[in-house]
């Protein structure tokens, strides 16, 4: 079995380097001396069937994955030593369990091991890991379920990315908190390695969406202007260098686009033509060219297949769903998260086996998940040693395998 934790500095899925910061907080979890939180509360016994879950929205963390239902509801699964699955235990969870509080949600996202989600009053509230203080509310405690964020803003998209959150607000501003050793809130400065609530994005750039799962995040304007921020390492910022940059910083090229996705060291975006782009650390093909060289711009992907999305993981790997719902993926494939029934790396798209019809597949490090559009059922596929597909097993999956009804 593989160890539990990867490096975090750019998630080189096959060399299991030991955590730094997060290896502390997070491999200690299983020890008898580690910091404990509430006492875990038995599962209850399922007395009659339970109908699976219609799934609106899902989004994968390290080891765990979290989603939100078509009646507003969240739910995650799998690892849950520091919380992140949000139930007010520290128990993993091998189907997908009610987030805590009582909340109505828009979208939730998945961190390394946090998570946050909005709820359908605008407000964000975060759970799990707070190391850097990701989870927004102004200290460094874990939270074992929902805590609101610092400030009374309302908001209308939040992103977790590893050890930092952002988001936008109504007025259209952009503001991050949580660790900045690369930059990654935006701040304009690497003199605050982290912040405890959120701090507001420099630069005035109004962005209509966000992404970040790694060091680094990527917005995009109503008009379809890409910006990056952050680790460039590899040139995952796409802006021809591999300079840090503490600001919103544009991706090369005059190009405008549908979508934008920052992974672990790699980003891609849909552009306004529906042809893919990535750019960054391509070590295994997940940029998507045919080739393992790294690119420090915008390249196309080498596929005539019209996408209607993309999604970027913070490993090594993509995927995109064409208009009529085909899933394809591509890069690293260790441990079957392309889906496609085998372990082997792909260097250009690859269908994913089995289900069909998918509204959008959100690749992970070590697994990935997908919706169905016409029945809303969640499928994931990958490693699976902390129950994070959610089908009630630790059995790894090499194809979609639905997610089981809740606990």
């Amino acid at each position: 079995m593989p160890p539990r934790f990867i490096s975090l500095h750019s998630f080189r899925p096959r060399v299991m380097l030991p955590l730094l910061a997060v290896a502390a907080g997070l491999a200690g979890c299983d020890r008898a001396d580690a910091p404990t939180g509430p006492d875990p509360a038995p599962t209850p016994a399922v007395a009659a069937a339970v109908a699976p879950l219609a799934f609106r929205q899902v989004d994968e963390g390290y080891q765990f994955t979290c989603g939100v239902t078509t009646e507003d509801l969240a739910y995650c699964w799998g690892h849950n030593g520091v919380g992140q699955v949000g139930d007010g235990t520290g128990v993993n969870r091998l189907v997908p369990t009610l987030v805590a509080g009582g909340h109505h949600w828009r979208h939730v996202s998945a961190g390394i091991a946090h998570a946050c989600g909005l709820t359908t009053e605008g407000r964000i509230y975060c759970w799990g890991y707070n190391f850097k203080g990701e989870v927004g509310d102004s200290t460094t405690s874990r939270r074992y379920a929902p805590v609101p964020i610092y400030g009374g803003r309302r908001w209308v998209q939040v992103r977790a990315g590893n050890l930092h959150t952002c988001a936008i607000t109504t007025a259209a501003v952009t503001y991050c908190w949580g660790q900045n050793l690369f930059g990654e809130l935006g701040i304009g400065t690497l003199a605050y390695k982290r912040r405890l609530i959120p701090n507001k994005v420099v630069g005035g750039i109004a962005f209509a969406s966000l992404s970040g799962r790694n060091f680094h995040v990527c917005g995009l304007t109503a008009a379809g202007k890409a910006y990056c921020w952050g680790n460039n390492e590899y040139g995952r910022l796409g802006d021809g260098t591999t300079t840090i940059r503490t600001s919103p910083r544009a991706v090369a090229g005059t190009r405008l686009y549908q979508s934008i996705n920052a992974g672990g060291a790699h980003s891609c975006a849909l552009g306004k033509n529906d042809r893919v782009y990535c750019w960054g650390r391509n070590d295994n093909g997940q940029l998507g060219d045919g080739t393992t060289a790294d690119h420090l711009t915008p390249r196309p992907i080498s596929s005539s297949i019209v996408f209607g999305s993309v999604s970027a993981s913070r490993g090594s790997s993509t995927c995109s769903v064409t208009g009529g719902g085909a899933a394809f993926c591509w890069g690293d494939n260790e441990y079957g998260q392309l889906g496609d029934g085998s372990t082997t790396d792909r260097f250009l798209p690859t269908a994913v086996a089995g289900a069909n019809g998918f509204q959008g597949v959100v690749p992970g490090a070590l697994h990935s998940c997908g919706v169905l559009r016409s029945s809303h059922a969640a499928y994931c596929w990958g490693l699976n040693t902390d129950g994070q597909l959610g089908d009630g097993s630790q059995t790894q999956r090499l194809v979609p395998t639905p997610v089981a009804p809740p606990s």
